[in-house]
C-alpha cells in the first residue's frame, strides 16, 4: 500500500523544480571534479617530464609511472561513467513521472561491486527481485532514510531512478548482476566437520 500523496504533479520526474535541482547540482559537481583532475594531470604531466631527470636519480620513477598507468585512467573511467549515468538518469527523468514506494531496503550482508545491493517494495506491499542502487558521485553512498519510502521513476528492468520524497538523493536503480555475492551458507561437509567427534 503506498502514499501518494505528496508526489509533484508534473508530467515527467525532470520538471519538478527539486528535481531538476538535484540533478544539475550532480552533474555541476562531477563535471567540476572532471576538469579539476585534468588539470591537475597536465600539471603532474608537465612537471613529470621537467624533473625527468632528477626523478630517475632519486629512484622514484615508480610513482609516475603508476599514477598515469593506473590512477588517472581509473580516476578518468569513472568520471565518464558518472556523467553517463547521470545523463541515463536524466532521460529516465524526463520519460517518466515520480511515483511513491513504502520502502527501498537495502539488502545486509550482500555485497554488489556495482552499488548498493537493495531490494524496493512493490504496491502490493511485497518485495522486488535483488537490484542495485548508484548515487552517480558516489557509487555506495547510502541513506538509510530511503527505509521509510522513496520516490522512483521508470522501472528497474529498463532503467530505473529513486530519490528521498522531494527529490533529492538521486540514484540509478536497475537489476543487479550476476557477480553479487549473498553471505555464504555451509555446505554439508562443513556440518559434517562440525559434528564430527574431537580427535585425540
Amino acid at each position: 500500500m503506498t502514499n501518494d500523496a505528496g508526489l509533484p504533479s508534473t508530467d515527467c520526474a525532470f520538471d519538478h523544480p527539486e528535481t531538476r535541482k538535484a540533478w544539475q547540482r550532480a552533474r555541476r559537481r562531477v563535471a567540476g571534479g572532471l576538469v579539476v583532475f585534468v588539470l591537475l594531470t597536465i600539471t603532474a604531466l608537465a612537471l613529470t617530464g621537467l624533473y625527468a631527470q632528477d626523478i630517475r636519480r632519486a629512484g622514484a620513477g615508480v610513482v609516475p609511472a603508476l599514477f598515469f598507468g593506473l590512477v588517472a585512467p581509473g580516476a578518468l573511467y569513472a568520471y565518464i561513467g558518472s556523467l553517463r549515468r547521470l545523463r541515463r538518469m536524466r532521460k529516465v527523468l524526463q520519460a517518466n513521472p515520480w511515483k511513491h514506494r513504502d520502502a527501498l531496503s537495502k539488502q545486509a550482508g550482500t555485497k554488489d561491486p556495482n552499488g548498493v545491493p537493495v531490494r524496493l517494495m512493490t504496491r502490493e506491499g511485497g518485495w522486488s527481485r535483488p537490484l542495485t542502487a548508484r548515487n552517480p558521485l558516489r557509487w555506495y553512498r547510502w541513506d538509510p532514510a530511503m527505509e521509510n519510502g522513496v520516490w522512483l521513476a521508470g522501472s528497474p528492468a529498463s532503467g530505473a531512478v529513486v530519490a528521498m520524497p522531494g527529490g533529492r538523493g538521486l540514484m540509478t536503480l536497475e537489476r543487479h548482476h550476476r557477480d553479487v555475492v549473498s553471505p555464504r551458507r555451509p555446505d554439508r561437509r562443513d556440518l559434517k566437520s562440525k559434528d564430527a567427534p574431537p580427535v585425540g
